[in-house]
Formats: C-alpha cells, sequence, structure tokens
C-alpha cells in the first residue's frame, strides 16, 4: 500500500505542477487581476491555488498537518519565519497558514529535486551559492528587498536537513535577511516530519505532523548584543518546542 500511495502521490504531484507552472498564462482571473494592476489580488489567487494542491497532496500521502499558533502570525509581510528542517516535505508545510504569498530562502542544490523548485518559482524565492560569498550577499539583499516590500519570507538555518528529531547548528549569519530588513522574526518548529521519508529510503510514508508558530520577535531596534544573541534565542525556542509537542511514533 506503502508503494501505490507514493505513485498516486507522485502521479498527482506531477498533474499539480504541470497545472500550476501554465495555469497563471491562462487563467482568466488570475489574467484579469494582472492586467488591472492588481497583483496583490492575483497574488491571493495563488497562494490559494497554492493551499489546495499541498491539502490534497498531504490528503493522498496520509500526512496528518497540526497547526499550533496560527494566531501568532502577523498581520503584515514584513517578517521572515526561521524553521528547522528535519525532511523534503517541510517547504510544504507553510503553504497551509499562510494567508500571502511566501519566499524561500534556500540553497542553490535545491534545483536539483523533482518537486519543490516548481512550487518555489511561483513565489518569490532566493537562491544562494554557498561557495561564492559575493553572491550570497547579494541574495539575501535580495530576500531583505522582498521582506521590506511586504513579502514575508521562509529560512532554515540549518542549511540541510536533519532527519531526526536533533537540531543541526544554525549557519552563521543565518539571521543577516531578517536583521537587513528590520523585520520580526517568526520561529517555526517542524516536529515529526522526518517521519515521512526516513533516512537512507526512497519511501513515503503516513505520519503525523505538528507546526509550531511562536509569537514573532522585533528586531528593528535591537542593539549589537541582541543581534549576536537572536540566532541563539530563536534555536532554542524551536528546541523547546521539539521536546514539549514530541510525538511517539
Amino acid at each position: 500500500m506503502t508503494v501505490i500511495r507514493e505513485l498516486i502521490a507522485i502521479l498527482y504531484a506531477i498533474i499539480g505542477i504541470t497545472w500550476m507552472r501554465i495555469g497563471p498564462m491562462w487563467a482568466p482571473k488570475i489574467n484579469r487581476l494582472n492586467a488591472k494592476g492588481k497583483a496583490e489580488e492575483a497574488d491571493q489567487v495563488t497562494i490559494a491555488m497554492l493551499k489546495r494542491f499541498v491539502r490534497r497532496l498531504m490528503k493522498i500521502i496520509g500526512i496528518e498537518v497540526e497547526i499550533i499558533g496560527q494566531e501568532n502570525l502577523p498581520k503584515h509581510g514584513h517578517y521572515v519565519l526561521v524553521g528547522n528542517h528535519q525532511g523534503h516535505a517541510d517547504p510544504f508545510f507553510p503553504f497551509l497558514f499562510m494567508d500571502r504569498s511566501l519566499g524561500f530562502v534556500a540553497k542553490k542544490e535545491i534545483s536539483k529535486l523533482p518537486i519543490v523548485p516548481y512550487l518555489m518559482k511561483l513565489d518569490h524565492c532566493v537562491l544562494i551559492d554557498r561557495k561564492d560569498l559575493r553572491q550570497s550577499l547579494a541574495a539575501i539583499q535580495e530576500g531583505a528587498e522582498f521582506v521590506r516590500n511586504g513579502y514575508p519570507m521562509m529560512i532554515y538555518p540549518e542549511g540541510t536537513r536533519s532527519t531526526s528529531e536533533e537540531m543541526l547548528p544554525f549557519k552563521s549569519g543565518a539571521m543577516n535577511l531578517a536583521l537587513k530588513a528590520k523585520a520580526e522574526v517568526v520561529p517555526v518548529t517542524m516536529v515529526g516530519s522526518y517521519w515521512i521519508q526516513k533516512k537512507g529510503s526512497n519511501l513515503i510514508e503516513k505520519a503525523k505532523v505538528r507546526v509550531v508558530i511562536d509569537a514573532p520577535i522585533p528586531t528593528a531596534n535591537m542593539d549589537r548584543s541582541e543581534k549576536k544573541a537572536l540566532s541563539g534565542h530563536v534555536r532554542g525556542i524551536i528546541e523547546q518546542n521539539l521536546e514539549k509537542y514530541k510525538m511517539e511514533r
């Protein structure tokens, strides 16, 4: 049954991604909104489409997602979501609770993955080449500009999947985007997503995932010491949530 469920999910994903890549080109409602200069409303149609797609994909695979702390999400777009990274499915979950377009900051290697890049192309997305310092700095500046313009961004400071409950160290400078944009930082904890695809396995399995959204942390008026401590503070919040909301398999 696991293999059959996975094949159905892959087929649905291929159909869904194909539609999403060409849909905005012909979808009458989106075209009308863009033609009238109503980019924000067109954006809402796109995020609604993505939300439906992800919900159906999670249902097919058998992933039950519980969102905790939805009320903590700021009403404006000047914020950066900072989350831990347990598995390949993590970038899908924010679409379940977002009410506006969401961009991602990710390593450029993600462009080699089969599904995630196409979803990311629908929104503003920043790819970082960790081997090129100049490009990385330019990408962070681009992401900060998105946030200043009211488009929230999502970053995973570990830089790669932990594939377990144990978090990896945060990369140095991971909070620079939020600090440059003087944005709020919203800690987001993914609990249990590593069970969806176990380390060393290509099979997708049923799982229950909890996504915990914490209260935003303002950065606009932080002094130097507060900025320096921000990464450790956010990591500490996520670590506490991993223990607090831990589930038995």
